[in-house]
């Protein structure tokens, strides 16, 4: 039913949180990674409270791995996902979510009259291919967005010539030896913070301007939104209906707040 690459748990409020946290450690990252005392691993997290607590802190400890949190309002600086891999992730996600959608409609299903669980295990199949094939054709990227900002770069400051942060000249700032810095696991300070003023510029356009799920609709129904605008659509793949249905939002939007 789910996809085999994707782990699927489930809780009462939908948000991760310790137990699930652990739950990752144990089944997920310690058997990939495999962790020694001589071999030890540098897992950069966000600030979220369940990322920083006694239990996590002491896990992750006792198991070689060593904890660098991303200060709080940072993370479109300093986290690769949110520097280099979210936005042509979410472009490849799009591709596949048609895909799926196309074939489950040509198998005879009404995609929207699917249920929640239906959708469920969409999203694990969608994003279980996305990633597939994301790392096999994007592998350098990923890799180049670890060294830009210093997670895959030798600790002793020999290649902070590498660094390129947002805001920074490229090799700069010179953080020099960090692994000389004493570390006494005090994370108290790092809190979750709403990213706002300058780095409101890292919200994507296309995040703000998304209004209807169309990616939900059958293709009969994409076909009558798009003559109600006036366009004949018959000869548009259902992702093009999707896109112009979303970009067209947008521009109303634009239009509504001038």
């Amino acid at each position: 039913m789910y996809h085999k690459g994707v782990t699927v748990h489930f809780n009462s409020t939908a948000y991760n949180n310790e137990e699930l946290t652990i739950q990752w450690i144990d089944n997920e990252l310690i058997p990939s990674l495999k962790p020694t005392a001589k071999d030890e691993v540098l897992l950069a997290l966000d600030a979220a409270a369940f990322h920083k607590t006694s239990a996590i802190l002491q896990k992750l400890r006792n198991s070689y791995i060593i904890l660098a949190l991303v200060p709080p309002g940072c993370t479109g600086l300093l986290q690769p996902l949110d520097t280099a891999i979210n936005k042509p992730f979410k472009e490849l996600l799009r591709e596949h979510t048609e895909l799926y959608t196309d074939a489950r409609e040509d198998a005879g299903d009404d995609v929207e009259k699917w249920s929640v669980s239906q959708k469920r295990v969409m999203v694990t199949h969608v994003v279980g291919n996305a990633w597939n094939q994301f790392c096999t054709e994007k592998k350098s990227l990923i890799e180049k967005s670890f060294v830009d900002i210093g997670l895959n770069i030798p600790s002793n400051g020999s290649d902070d010539s590498k660094l390129s942060i947002k805001g920074y000249e490229r090799g700069k700032p010179d953080i020099g030896d960090w692994s000389q810095i004493d570390d006494d696991d005090n994370y108290d300070d790092f809190k979750e913070q709403a990213q706002t003023g300058e780095l409101d510029e890292f919200i994507k356009e296309d995040e703000v301007c998304i209004t209807t799920n169309y990616r939900g609709l059958r293709r009969s129904r994409l076909l009558e939104l798009m003559k109600e605008r006036g366009v004949q659509g018959s000869t548009l793949r259902r992702a093009e209906m999707v896109e112009f249905l979303l970009q067209d939002d947008c521009i109303s939007k634009l239009h509504c707040i001038e």
